[in-house]
């Protein structure tokens, strides 16, 4: 079987705006009358700050930035269609990236080294980043104190809620064997019915347990709406995993905590084909153990989260009388 090869498809985007993005294919860059594609993006992290009383701080606004981007780049970079024999040839792009950050002196050579593997790894192409020295003044996350807050020493344990199936079966479990715990459940999400539908189940889970949830819940996403442009995403997604781990580890550095519960079916967790041609990145990397972004994460914020991955089919869960009416 012939690896995946990086083609010549190359992206470049430019987020120096921080509320919108604009990006040209190498095929456009040659044609001054097509100039480059612009859209607007919005991220609502004020939300980790309302949970948890105290503010973001630039390096982890950074963090959240660069996943954020590295997401949307992933989506406007389409790539080009797979046909039957080209045994994936065309599926890897360029992706050359400008980002303003706060703290430019952190981002590294050492750091765009282990930022790079990590999404080769999670999406097969090669990524390039530009940092430049983003403007002195504060968004609301980084600037903003809210009243409500943890109470100092209690038990709290940190997990990504999907609002899938395995995310739903491993909170179900963990709040019937850990009632003593808080609870912090985080999600990222697109749509008011995507939150619709997580916030129901944590409703439904709270009547089950004595445990206190807190759902934080971080809206992220493109503004189509009113765009008169033909709307091209890339429908495969693959770097939407360091997004949601890096919304989870923050929320879990907020919460001072350093352990992020991931509940996952271990069949889908390790990458499995489903069928012959499937290889590589054609199947989504978001919760395989080599994607735990540790390397990165110590060396940038010099501190350590131990990712507590949690796999098992669904019919291990003891609790199925619970799942099965709200799933």
């Amino acid at each position: 079987m012939r690896p995946i090869e990086i083609s010549n498809d190359e992206f470049t985007f430019d987020f120096t705006d921080s509320s919108s993005v604009r990006w040209v294919h190498a095929s456009e860059s040659s044609h001054q009358e097509s100039g480059p594609h612009a859209m607007e993006y919005y991220i609502d992290d004020e939300t980790i700050d309302r949970r948890f009383g105290h503010a973001l701080g630039a390096l982890l606004a950074d963090w959240v930035d660069l996943a954020l981007v590295c997401y949307l780049a992933d989506r406007l970079a389409t790539r080009k269609p797979v046909r039957l024999g080209q045994s994936g040839e065309h599926w890897s792009r360029t992706l050359n990236v400008t980002l303003p950050v706060r703290r430019l002196d952190r981002w590294t050579d050492e750091i765009q080294g282990s930022l790079s593997r990590l999404l080769s790894f999670l999406s097969d192409d090669s990524w390039k980043f530009h940092f430049v020295q983003g403007e002195s003044g504060m968004r609301a996350p980084e600037s903003q104190r809210f009243l409500f807050s943890l109470e100092h020493g209690s038990l709290t344990r940190v997990a990504f809620f999907s609002g899938g199936l395995d995310s739903f079966a491993g909170a179900a479990q963990t709040l019937c064997d850990f009632a003593d715990y808080n609870y912090i459940f985080v999600s990222g999400v697109t749509n008011t019915r995507q939150q619709g539908a997580q916030r129901g189940q944590l409703n439904r889970l709270r009547l089950k347990t004595s445990a206190h949830i807190c759902h934080v819940a971080i809206p992220y996403g493109l503004h189509w709406a009113g765009l008169r442009a033909e709307r091209k995403e890339e429908s495969s997604q693959r770097t939407r995993g360091f997004l949601f781990l890096t919304l989870g580890a923050v929320s879990a550095i907020a919460a001072r905590t350093k352990e992020i519960y991931l509940y996952e079916n271990g069949v889908g967790a390790i990458n499995l084909p489903y069928h012959g041609p499937q290889v590589g990145t054609y199947n989504s990397r978001a919760t395989h153990p080599s994607t735990q972004p540790a390397e990165l994460q110590s060396k940038l914020l010099h501190l350590y989260s131990q990712y507590a991955a949690e796999w098992g089919a669904f019919s291990a869960c003891r609790h199925r009388d619970v799942c099965k009416r709200i799933a």
